[in-house]
């Protein structure tokens, strides 16, 4: 039987990843497993300043750290909601690309398996955009389970 000792569930905050950590979770009990429930950070490219925009008056040295704080909080409120009291969940921020921070984190943590929602898109909008679960699972150094949204009586891509 395969051992999973540590498992990796990534999140962007959104309804279907949080359900992704749902079947971490239980995976987790299952296998007592240690769990870390990732958010990335995205990288925040330069804006120059327009005069009267309160959107660029930020520096970003200041807000990323700002917003690194912000989303332990959030983190830790998912997981005192969410996670089982029987599964110990260590929360985890990176900073980057998604799916390139993501396996980063995978192989840094010697995770045993990734837990990644996927939204399961086919349209333009996967073509345009590209899947952070594709990449991953493309690049993961370990097994990655993706956890699809359930599809809706009116599909809308």
């Amino acid at each position: 039987m395969l051992k999973i000792n540590r498992i990796l569930c990534t999140t962007d905050l959104s309804e279907p990843s949080l359900s992704a950590l749902d079947y971490a979770a239980e995976i987790a009990s299952l296998h007592q497993a240690e769990l870390r429930l990732l958010y990335v950070v995205p990288v925040l490219p330069p804006r120059p300043a327009t005069p009267g925009d309160p959107l660029t008056s930020y520096e970003i040295p200041e807000y990323e750290p700002m917003l690194r704080k912000e989303s332990e909080q959030r983190l830790e409120a998912i997981i005192s909601q969410r996670a089982p009291k029987s599964v110990k969940v260590e929360p985890m921020i990176g900073n980057g690309k998604p799916a390139y921070e993501i396996v980063r984190i995978a192989e840094q943590e010697k995770a045993d398996l990734i837990v990644i929602a996927t939204q399961g898109r086919t349209s333009w909008h996967h073509f345009v955009v590209g899947s952070v679960a594709e990449k991953v699972i493309q690049m993961a150094p370990c097994p990655v389970l993706a956890v699809r949204e359930p599809r809706r009586a009116a599909l809308s891509d």
